[in-house]
């Protein structure tokens, strides 16, 4: 490894330690050369993510996005002074992670920039693959797996991770003028975008995230099936993962209207209690 890819992977473990990420605590389960992967992987989303959140007016970002992409480009010919992206282009090299995942993570917050609302749920899984099917698919060539690559499988527990943020946001977004639910949704529902900006919890919300809750688990019980096509180190730090997120939407589903007042996280004793049952536990539970 030369100094200057040393010195990015050095770099990209400072964004993950410095992010306070509890996700980041799992990436010591892995071998060195996984580990550093991760941060790389880790590094390059949180920066993508960072750009399209950012204070500036959205075509400042569009931008500024663009740039990164070229500079992500030009990393992978050799020829970028940028501290993060060495490191990047050396784990998409070792471990052969398709360049296109990475554009799909950029892509995806381009279309934050430009889209807030969604007509049906074939367009948002178009967005779930973007900012969060194409890093698992990237997590699993880190990771390793047996046979061939469970892209379908993955996509599901991608969409599955990130309906459960959707869901878990659902409050905070509206507040910003982003709707992430399908317009067809909340039409069946009989709940409208107005309704959900004003917080009003109805019996037309309750239809609405029954319908979105039922989806969801069902993701979940097909992305689990990933666990098995993994190596042992990968499987672990994906029961980590999975059960982290799964909590959460359980939260949601003891509580659904909570969503309109808060955003539903974890606390301490509950992450510890999840991190114990996944290190023992000898396969994703599907209940």
């Amino acid at each position: 490894m030369t100094q200057t890819v040393a010195a990015s992977y050095a770099a990209c473990q400072r964004v993950v330690q410095a992010s306070g990420s509890n996700f980041a605590l799992s990436f010591w389960l892995l071998p060195r050369a996984q580990r550093q992967a991760m941060h790389a992987l880790y590094a390059f989303a949180r920066q993508t993510d960072d750009l399209g959140d950012s204070a500036r007016p959205a075509s400042a970002r569009l931008v500024e996005i663009a740039a990164w992409q070229e500079r992500f480009q030009a990393a992978l010919a050799g020829e970028t002074s940028d501290p993060l992206l060495p490191a990047v282009a050396d784990a998409i090299h070792r471990f052969d992670i398709p360049t296109s995942l990475f554009e799909e993570i950029i892509n995806g917050i381009v279309r934050d920039q430009t889209q807030t609302r969604y007509a049906t749920w074939e367009e948002l899984r178009g967005y779930c693959y973007s900012v969060a099917g194409a890093v698992g698919l990237a997590c699993l060539h880190i990771w390793g797996f047996r046979g061939q690559c469970p892209i379908a499988l993955a996509t599901s527990c991608g969409e599955a991770f990130q309906l459960t943020n959707i869901l878990r946001d659902l409050q905070e977004d509206a507040a910003r003028d982003r709707v992430y639910l399908p317009a067809e949704d909340f039409a069946h529902s009989g709940y409208t975008v107005e309704a959900l900006q004003r917080g009003a919890a109805t019996f037309a919300f309750d239809r609405l995230l029954e319908l979105e809750l039922a989806r969801a688990e069902a993701l979940y019980q097909e992305g689990a099936g990933v666990h098995e096509s993994l190596t042992r180190d990968g499987q672990r730090v994906f029961r980590l993962m999975f059960g982290r997120y799964r909590a959460i939407l359980h939260k949601i589903q003891q509580a659904p209207r909570a969503v309109l007042m808060k955003r539903l996280n974890l606390n301490l004793p509950h992450k510890l209690w999840i991190a114990g049952r996944e290190l023992v536990a000898p396969r994703i539970s599907r209940s």
